[in-house]
């Protein structure tokens, strides 16, 4: 069994953390201009789930974009 040092496996949830974080905020942000430009699009079901979306759109895409940048 290979075994992955606690620094590694520190910084890597670190910065999974981090950009759960900043996701969030960017949602956030999203959600205020949303309002703010008050698109009547009621009526209309959500193509994805809450969560499923938000890590679809935040975390796995710039999570692929970078380990294609190392390889």
């Amino acid at each position: 069994m290979i075994s992955i040092p606690y620094l590694t496996a520190l910084t890597t949830y670190f910065s999974y953390g981090l950009l759960f974080v900043f996701g969030q905020i960017r949602d956030f942000f999203r959600k205020i201009i949303d309002w703010w430009s008050a698109n009547n699009l009621q009526g209309y079901a959500p193509i994805c789930l809450g969560l499923e979306d938000f890590y679809i759109r935040r975390l796995y895409l710039r999570i692929q974009v970078s380990v294609r940048a190392v390889i």
